[in-house]
């Protein structure tokens, strides 16, 4: 999980980035990873709506990320709102965050 503490430089292009909230701290984050998930917020907060802008996916409220470690193989898919992780022994897991289905645009 990225905190203020660390230093976005180190995030690469292929990362998908874990926050705990949305703060506009992170939005040099949105920049140079594939993703972010967020452990709090809604479609709504500030950092969903830059990610959204920037054609970042992004999946808010899954509550169940602190579970997700890194080197885990993680797909998001920002549309529905879901994160499917698979670890070293082909367990799969999905988590569902905000459900984006019922938002209109």
């Amino acid at each position: 999980m990225i905190t203020l503490d660390d230093d976005f430089e180190t995030i690469d292009s292929d990362e998908i980035v874990i926050v705990p909230y949305s703060d506009m701290v992170f939005e040099p984050v949105l920049a140079r990873a594939s993703a972010v998930m967020m452990k709090s917020g809604g479609i709504l907060s500030h950092l969903a709506i830059l990610a959204r802008e920037m054609g970042t996916p992004a999946v808010t409220s899954v509550e169940e990320i602190d579970s997700i470690k890194d080197g885990m193989e993680v797909f998001l898919d920002g549309y529905i709102g879901e994160v499917t992780v698979i670890d070293k022994d082909a367990k799969v897991f999905m988590y569902k965050g905000v459900d984006h289905e019922d938002v209109e645009s």
